[in-house]
């Protein structure tokens, strides 16, 4: 087996696998995640711009936060956020990428902590399928991933 074919069997992997979805965090910290840059290196990727608006390098940081396609999914875990807890939270790229980790600067009490962290995990999850799978509206796919898990 060819190590490219390996690859395009893990990311199939990747978008099937509860494992791997649930272990998502875990590929990102360890830089191993398959935004374009990486798959360009693989020869898997013509480009290593984003798939989605051809403008940008595909940085981790693009791929799950600054992209125009995908950054509507952090205003829209805000207003939900705000919604269910009034309290308005400002994500960026950091907190997407690593989760909030000290909810205290934020003025949020453990339970919240746990709440905005646990939709954060999910909305990276909507987009790595996303980006990767067959694209639905990425605001419908995450309340349906919330709905799987009787969140809401």
């Amino acid at each position: 087996m060819s190590f490219s074919l390996g690859i395009l069997q893990l990311i199939s992997c990747f978008q099937k696998s509860t494992f791997l979805k649930r272990n998502a965090q875990l590929l990102l910290e360890q830089s191993i995640y398959p935004t374009n840059i990486l798959l360009k290196k693989m020869d898997l990727a013509n480009s290593d711009r984003c798939s989605f608006c051809l403008t940008e390098t595909d940085f981790i940081e693009h791929f799950f936060y600054e992209c125009l396609k995908i950054k509507r999914i952090w205003s829209y875990v805000e207003q939900l956020f705000y919604a269910r807890h009034g309290l308005k939270i400002c994500l960026n790229a950091q907190s997407v990428l690593l989760g909030i980790i000290d909810g205290k600067t934020q003025g949020l009490n453990v339970t919240q902590l746990k709440c905005i962290n646990f939709f954060i995990l999910v909305a990276k999850m909507c987009v790595s399928k996303y980006r990767y799978g067959t694209p639905i509206d990425i605001i419908v796919m995450f309340d349906i991933e919330l709905q799987l898990r009787k969140f809401i």
